[in-house]
């Protein structure tokens, strides 16, 4: 995994200055030290990949807000969509890199997510086949095990359909937004 997305993916939601990110990023589970996410914003700064602005924070100190640059959107895109495909619907990435696919606001995102939902579909339906196969000789904690995943991979096959069914509804109304605005 790109160890830099985590700090992308979040400036991409919504620019910040460096403090706020360790908050961010601690409140999903990313434990980063104070030093270490500094000395990756400097490594990324220098790399052009988010923009760098000084500015003074309500109580009067200098702080450096973070937006994402044209470069930076591009590594974040191609790093989500990765991350999409890869990681366990219940890591703080995919987490992370689906918020980038809803901030970068790309269709080639959205098609990985209806491509996932495809193969979740497909693994549910031979995971059931095999789940009435089981005979009473199976073992019972074998089929319990086996109705657990079931019921996950039917969660979250529900959740990705209700994720698609939300975008299909919003993206008429933005199709007609840059219509009216072009």
């Amino acid at each position: 995994m790109d160890a830099d997305f985590p700090i992308l993916a979040t400036v991409a939601t919504e620019p910040s200055h460096a403090a706020s990110l360790q908050t961010d990023l601690q409140a999903i589970g990313l434990n980063v030290s104070r030093s270490t996410l500094f000395r990756r914003i400097d490594v990324l700064v220098a790399s052009g990949e988010p923009r760098s602005k000084d500015e003074r924070g309500p109580d009067g100190r200098a702080r450096r807000m973070l937006s994402l640059s044209k470069k930076g959107a591009q590594r974040l895109k191609t790093v989500a969509a990765e991350l999409l495909v890869q990681e366990p619907l219940a890591s703080p990435m995919f987490a992370l890199a689906l918020s980038s696919a809803e901030s970068l606001q790309d269709a080639e995102l959205t098609e990985v997510l209806r491509t996932r939902m495809a193969a979740a579909a497909r693994t549910l339906t031979q995971t059931e086949r095999t789940l009435s196969k089981l005979t009473g000789q199976s073992g019972f904690w074998v089929r319990t095990s086996q109705e657990r995943q079931v019921a996950h991979m039917k969660a979250d096959l529900s959740w990705f359909q209700s994720v698609m069914r939300r975008k299909n509804t919003e993206e008429p109304s933005e199709t007609q937004s840059s219509r009216l605005a072009g």
